[in-house]
């Protein structure tokens, strides 16, 4: 059992890891001629690719979809200054939760009413990063969208990992959407420039062997990089 630090905004955290660790190899470094040039630095960009309404089409669609699951209504009381939504940690208990979650890690654009919105999502990234994109993942044979519901003080989040040492995920862009509650203390934490990060530097878990506080995780656990918590 080891205990890895994570900086956040100047911020220590620590979480428990029950896992054996390796080093990368060189073989595994991103190819960086395959990023678009915009996100290329960085390895992120911000952008609002959702006007207004269609953002809160997205967002009762995806409250209807938690309400079907749940049994509970999460979606007539939903207006940006109170929302149901906000007690589901109160009313939804943990194997309810994790059942819910194992559900939304693999939906598909015809489980949503609103899947239109998708290509027109696929079209203003595509004109963004300059590359055809496409929402068929060749190596699942289907497209996939993975909802996540991150409840306050637990640790419903994947350790820190690149998407790209899983082969479903490798040539692959990420297309993060906030929906609710998400703000300075609450969203998706990305380490700048890490995609850079020389393999052979990092310490970290194998695929599909991270046990984070309890937890299996298919992403690989980082660690480590150059013996320096992230």
């Amino acid at each position: 059992m080891i205990e890895p630090i994570v900086n956040l905004d100047s911020c220590e955290y620590s979480y428990k890891l029950n896992s054996s660790l390796i080093t990368g190899t060189a073989e595994e470094n991103i190819n960086i001629s395959k990023i678009p040039k915009l996100i290329r630095d960085k390895g992120y960009i911000k952008s609002n690719i959702l006007n207004s309404l269609d953002f809160d089409l997205l967002r009762n669609d995806v409250l209807r979809i938690i309400s079907d699951l749940s049994g509970y209504d999460f979606v007539s009381t939903c207006d940006r200054r109170q929302n149901m939504i906000f007690l589901y940690h109160d009313v939804i208990d943990n194997d309810l939760h994790y059942n819910i979650c194992s559900k939304i890690s693999r939906l598909r654009r015809f489980d949503f009413q609103t899947q239109d919105l998708f290509d027109s999502i696929l079209k203003t990234v595509q004109s963004l990063l300059g590359v055809d994109l496409s929402h068929y993942n060749k190596f699942l044979n289907r497209d996939h969208i993975q909802l996540r519901i991150n409840r306050p003080f637990s640790i419903d989040v994947n350790p820190p990992h690149r998407d790209s040492y899983v082969e479903a995920w490798k040539d692959s862009i990420n297309i993060w959407i906030p929906l609710i509650g998400c703000g300075s203390k609450s969203n998706l934490p990305i380490v700048s420039g890490s995609h850079l990060f020389d393999d052979t530097s990092i310490l970290r878990t194998n695929v599909g062997k991270a046990v984070m506080n309890g937890l299996s995780f298919n992403v690989p656990a980082i660690v480590k990089y150059e013996n320096s918590p992230l």
